[in-house]
């Protein structure tokens, strides 16, 4: 009788996980979808910074960016290098995936430039329109300030990614927009 009674607490447990998985991947994975159909792709990037941000006298710069579905299609990968004139190329590595219970997309990011080297975005994204706009807080200058980003899809060949950091007086000023062109 006992072991009927684990065989059948072990079957409850198996079939709770199981409805739980697929609880998530539908709340989830249509979510995933949608993000992926704008971003998965090669891309070339055109990096336009405006003074007074990242680079404080504005410039250009060219990058490479590729973004591809992560396992089970519930989250997209990228990897990104940039390189920036009078500057070291900067390598990033990028997971976002949806998170069920905040209802937005996350982050955790990668890069050479980071003294922590990887990080959980401190923000989440929600498509506003057909636009994903995360609103999250950075480092500038010793101290946390609100920070936007937004990705824009401007047709199926195409997409914007613009940050917008507070200033002194907490205003988002764009501080640079990566227009990405498909390759493939």
């Amino acid at each position: 009788m006992m072991k009927a009674t684990k065989t059948g607490v072990l079957m409850v447990i198996a079939i709770s996980t199981l409805a739980t998985a697929q609880n998530t991947e539908q709340a989830s994975k249509p979510q995933m979808q949608r993000v992926a159909k704008m971003l998965v792709g090669t891309w070339k990037v055109v990096e336009d910074f405006a003074p007074g941000g990242t680079l404080p006298k504005g410039g250009k710069g060219t990058g490479h960016s590729v973004i591809r579905p992560g396992p089970g299609g519930f989250s997209v990968i990228e990897d990104f290098v940039s390189s920036v004139p009078n500057l070291p190329d900067y390598h990033g590595h990028a997971v976002y995936w949806w998170d069920k219970t905040a209802q937005g997309l996350k982050t955790v990011g990668c890069d050479d430039f980071s003294e922590e080297v990887c990080s959980i975005a401190d923000g989440l994204g929600r498509w506003e329109g057909n636009d994903v706009v995360t609103n999250l807080t950075i480092q500038k200058d010793g101290k946390a300030v609100p920070a936007k980003i937004v990705w824009a899809e401007k047709d199926d060949l195409s997409f914007t990614a613009t940050m917008y950091v507070a200033d002194a007086n907490g205003t988002l000023k764009r501080d640079w927009t990566f227009l990405h062109t498909r390759v493939k």
